[in-house]
């Protein structure tokens, strides 16, 4: 009879823990979906600036001489 008890205490512990989980995973892919949705809003000019201002010393592809 202890032995049962003491399964019963482990499975609830388990369901809380796993319920846990699944609050805290919901949490992050709603922030996920949220910031997405932001950077969705920002121009693509502005995205290049930054990514430019991150990299500086990225080599910038060559301007070619347009040949008639």
């Amino acid at each position: 009879m202890a032995e049962n008890e003491k399964l019963e205490t482990r499975a609830k512990a388990s369901e809380q823990g796993k319920m846990k989980n699944k609050l805290e995973r919901a949490k992050l892919e709603s922030d996920l979906h949220n910031v997405k949705r932001l950077l969705d809003r920002i121009p693509a000019d502005i995205l290049e600036q930054a990514r430019r201002k991150q990299n500086p010393h990225q080599r910038q592809p060559a301007l070619r001489a347009i040949v008639p």
